[in-house]
């Protein structure tokens, strides 16, 4: 099926007409929605579960090791447990299809829920969404549009450029006219076929052509955007320029991390985007040894020291969040986090009973909730709800859950 959702998205890129049978080829938001914006971190290998699940569900919970860096925001949010990706295949294929709810036994996905999100939200901003990830060795994606991984960016500094770096507008406005030059050509060549196809290529063209508006408008925004004044952000990259070629020990994986997480507060505040993915498949060189753990006491030491590292730098990003104000209340009311391991047990390769912390949202926080064998799509569908998505339905989940 042509996806027209799917197509032409790369700015500038070439475009191409479909293959032709006939020639051989929130309370207070907008619209009743209670959050504007969705950060979604994935946690390839989660957490250790001992160190994570506090011993008690409710309110009273004591803040187990790993949480106890996110104590102080506990009334932001709720820690999630029991829940688990459906895919009957487990093991490392969960990191990559984690957030599209897959279980096809294949290395591609379908549209992920960040990218669904995306196509809703970032209409008016200037950048559609953001993937982020954390550590390049790593060459797995859980982010996806169709079958296609989404560009992901891995280098900060590459980051903050994209998001604040000074802009040639006499060559931007050139691209962009050369981009509107290349749609008119294709345009033009398709409305030239449409007598000459059979039924079933006519509708492939009118998908087609619903694609090419689309893009019409993204062309639109860009020229609107260009009109806007220069964005100066009181941030330095000084001392972060070469993060992404530095070794993966524990004290620069802090700082790359912090560094995201300072980027993605900035986007957030600037409405440069309104959703934004941070991929973690690895926090240091040695993680994934550390998570293979088999129950060694130096090593899953090592390994709760990297779980508390990233709790540690949520909560300072979540407060950042519950200190910025807006017309209407914080930053955090009316952005939805969600935190999810990927795997509930790297030691085991198993995907389910798997660790999540959500955040902000409007929704009623400071407790420990199991939701035992709860299908992640249900809470996907829930997040969806939470920021305005007229779905009922996201692959295998088809019920909001009361959190």
């Amino acid at each position: 099926m042509f996806d027209r959702r799917n197509f032409l998205k790369a700015a500038g890129g070439t475009l191409f007409l479909p293959s032709l049978e006939s020639f051989g080829q929130g309370a207070g938001l907008p619209g009743g929605k209670t959050a504007e914006r969705f950060l979604c971190i994935v946690y390839d290998y989660g957490f250790y579960p001992e160190a994570f699940f506090p011993a008690e569900v409710g309110e009273a919970y004591e803040a187990s090791p790993v949480l106890k860096p996110l104590d102080r925001m506990r009334d932001q949010y709720t820690v999630l447990g029991g829940f688990s990706h459906k895919s009957p295949l487990g093991g490392h294929p969960n990191q990559y299809k984690i957030l599209s709810g897959d279980s096809q036994d294949s290395r591609e996905s379908r549209t992920s829920v960040d990218q669904v999100v995306a196509e809703q939200l970032g209409k008016e901003t200037r950048l559609r969404n953001l993937v982020v990830q954390v550590n390049p060795a790593t060459s797995t994606s859980c982010s996806w549009i169709g079958g296609v991984p989404a560009y992901n960016e891995n280098d900060p500094s590459a980051l903050f450029q994209t998001l604040f770096g000074k802009i040639d507008k006499g060559k931007a406005r050139g691209q962009i006219g050369d981009q509107k030059t290349i749609l008119d050509i294709s345009l033009a060549q398709a409305r030239s076929l449409q007598k000459k196809v059979s039924r079933g290529d006519r509708q492939k063209l009118e998908e087609y052509f619903s694609s090419v508006r689309e893009t019409e408008k993204d062309i639109e925004k860009k020229l609107k955007w260009l009109e806007k004044p220069e964005l100066k952000v009181d941030y330095s990259m000084e001392g972060r320029d070469d993060l992404v070629m530095r070794n993966y020990d524990f004290e620069n994986a802090r700082l790359y991390i912090k560094t995201v997480f300072d980027l993605v507060y900035l986007a957030f505040k600037y409405d440069m985007t309104r959703t934004i993915t941070v991929h973690i498949p690895t926090i240091t060189s040695g993680h994934h040894g550390a998570s293979h753990h088999s129950k060694r006491p130096y090593m899953i030491k090592n390994l709760i020291n990297l779980d508390r590292l990233l709790t540690t730098e949520l909560a300072d990003l979540l407060q950042k969040f519950c200190e910025t104000k807006t017309a209407r209340g914080t930053m955090n009311d009316e952005t939805v986090t969600f935190l999810t391991g990927a795997l509930g047990d790297a030691n085991s390769h198993q995907g389910h009973n798997l660790q999540g912390i959500l955040a902000g949202g409007g929704f009623d926080h400071g407790s420990y909730r199991r939701i035992e064998d709860e299908d992640i799509c249900n809470v996907f569908l829930t997040i969806m709800q939470r920021l305005g998505l007229e779905e009922d339905k996201f692959v295998t989940g088809s019920r909001a859950l009361s959190i």
